[in-house]
């Protein structure tokens, strides 16, 4: 897992001054507010339970997890991204285009379902699976943001991005596609309550970590824009 994450991130930072190169400050920008609402969204929607598949005690327990989360994120995505848009509408003025919330919704999808993926293989200690798909997902991620550029110019990187999401997401559930089922939800409730802790202390305590990291390139992009629209205003 150490040498698939290793060589992931020498690729990842090869991969970005080139990346660099080709979109500019722009492009590097836009894509900057996406990650950053993709990452704080991606905590919420999970509620962290995540974690649950990786502490189960058994297989069917960690299953049941899988199965339960594949339910939830899609609902608790779609709700966050409704209110972020309404709340950009209300307190930002539309400084954030819809396309980008668009985007992050289904970048928050994605990241989500991958991430329970990998906490399955984690439970199952299927760790090199783990560690090739973090090398496929870099080169993949890079080769498509490259070819992109040409098609859709400053978007290029985002749906680059979303594109290699994608492709590892059908690899892991094609893996784990025995595991599918429906959940048991009596027993999801039980689990909550003993691992109450979870949604107490460590959601909250993520969340506010992921917002102090990653509202700094939203906030940037509503100054300059704000700035750009007094420019105008006074002109």
């Amino acid at each position: 897992m150490f040498r698939g994450t290793a060589i992931a991130q020498v690729i990842a930072v090869l991969g970005a001054v080139l990346l660099a190169k080709i979109y500019g400050e722009e492009g590097y920008g836009l894509f900057g507010v996406f990650i950053s609402i993709t990452s704080i969204t991606s905590i919420i929607s999970t509620f962290q339970l995540d974690k649950c598949i990786v502490i189960s005690k058994n297989e069917k327990e960690s299953a049941n997890w899988f199965n339960f989360l594949l339910i939830l994120i899609p609902v608790i995505s779609l709700l966050i991204t409704l209110i972020l848009i309404l709340f950009s509408d209300f307190f930002l003025k539309k400084i954030v285009d819809f396309n980008i919330f668009l985007f992050s919704a289904v970048g928050t999808l994605l990241l989500c379902y991958n991430l329970i993926n990998e906490s399955l293989f984690t439970f199952q200690k299927r760790f090199t699976i783990i560690s090739n798909s973090k090398i496929f997902l870099t080169i993949s991620n890079v080769c498509l943001q490259i070819i992109l550029y040409t098609y859709f110019s400053l978007t290029g990187l985002i749906i680059g991005f979303l594109s290699s999401q994608f492709l590892l997401m059908l690899f892991f559930f094609f893996k784990n596609r025995k595991v599918i089922n429906k959940p048991d939800f009596k027993e999801i409730k039980v689990g909550i309550k003993k691992r109450s802790t979870i949604l107490k202390y460590l959601l909250p305590s993520n969340t506010i970590n992921s917002l102090a990291n990653n509202l700094m390139p939203i906030l940037i992009l509503a100054f300059f824009v704000l700035k750009k629209q007094e420019y105008i205003f006074l002109v």
